[in-house]
Parts: C-alpha cells; sequence; structure tokens
C-alpha cells in the first residue's frame, strides 16, 4: 500500500500542487501571470446581460417547486385521507419563503 503524499512546487513565478495516493493522482497549477493579458477588455458601458436567462430558469424551476408540493400535499390529504403533519408545515413554509 502506498502512502497519500502531497508535493508544493513553487519557482519562477508558478505554483503546482500534486497529490498522490494509492487511487489516483492530479495535479494543480495556477496559471502564468501572462494569461490576464490575453483577456478581453471589460465593456462597463453596455455589459452583457444574463437577466433573461436567469429569470426563465428560476420560474421553471419555480412551477417544478410547486407543482412537487401540490402532488404531495395531494397525495397526503386526497388519496391517502391523511392530516397534513408538521413536516408538510415546513415545507409550505420554504415554499412561501421561495415566492
Amino acid at each position: 500500500m502506498t502512502p497519500h503524499y502531497l508535493e508544493i512546487f513553487t519557482g519562477n513565478n508558478d505554483f503546482a500542487l500534486s497529490y498522490h495516493s494509492e487511487a489516483y493522482a492530479f495535479k494543480m497549477s495556477a496559471s502564468p501571470v501572462t494569461v490576464p493579458a490575453y483577456w478581453p477588455k471589460p465593456n462597463y458601458v453596455n455589459p452583457e446581460s444574463r437577466k433573461g436567462g436567469a429569470i426563465a430558469y428560476n420560474t421553471v424551476l419555480m412551477v417544478v417547486v410547486v407543482t412537487i408540493v401540490s402532488l404531495r400535499y395531494y397525495s397526503r390529504v386526497g388519496v391517502l385521507k391523511q392530516r397534513l403533519g408538521l413536516d408538510d408545515f415546513f415545507i409550505g413554509l420554504s415554499l412561501v419563503s421561495l415566492c
């Protein structure tokens, strides 16, 4: 059985972390300091917005969550003929806090 060991290398403005074990090994390296020079210039005047996608994504997920909670309440009260319990109360409370 090989032992686990961690190696840290520094030098020439580089940083590398290497972890070795019996099951796997990986190496993480920091980007060189020259990489940010190739990034595009920021657009502060008319920035790109992802607001529409975020609203659509959240709306779809909210519809899914309300549907699932409604089906749970229906199955508990309508099908099984049981009262709603404390867990159902907290599920409803968390659903209201999401909206």
